[in-house]
């Protein structure tokens, strides 16, 4: 009965291509955390004539743990928005939101706090678009 009922619903290309976006970049954030920490200790950067700009803060441990979490919980987030359920995308914001705050508290600003609030709000924008039945993706999680 479930599986019948999951074969009913369809989500529009927009929402899965931007659910494997985001699983693309926390996959890669999280591999690059973890398994390139000394690219990151020396901090990767690109140099434009005189300007040297850091890809990746000077993290300490701790911070790299609660960074790599926080990915995993987003992979985690968006595969159960692919498998209809509506607490993916409650994950995804409460991931975001205490991500927000680390970053806000290692002094990144509060110009992360609206790049936070845009990614939350794509996300839920895109799962209003409806799809060939005149539902939204957002109509269909359970």
């Amino acid at each position: 009965m479930a599986n019948e009922q999951t074969l009913k619903k369809k989500r529009h290309g927009c929402v899965t291509s931007l659910l494997l976006l985001i699983i693309i970049a926390n996959a890669t954030a999280f591999i690059l955390y973890f398994f390139a920490s000394e690219l990151i200790k020396n901090g990767l950067a690109i140099n434009l004539t005189q300007i040297r700009i850091k890809l990746f803060p000077d993290l300490n441990s701790s911070d790299k743990i609660i960074l790599g979490i926080s990915y995993i919980a987003n992979l985690i987030s968006c595969i159960l928005l692919f498998q209809w359920k509506k607490i993916g995308f409650w994950g995804y914001v409460v991931t975001n939101l205490a991500t927000m705050v680390l970053k806000i508290y290692q002094g990144k600003g509060l110009s992360i706090f609206w790049s936070v609030l845009f990614g939350i709000g794509i996300l839920y924008g895109v799962m209003q678009i409806t799809n060939k039945n005149k539902k939204t993706t957002w109509d269909e999680l359970n």
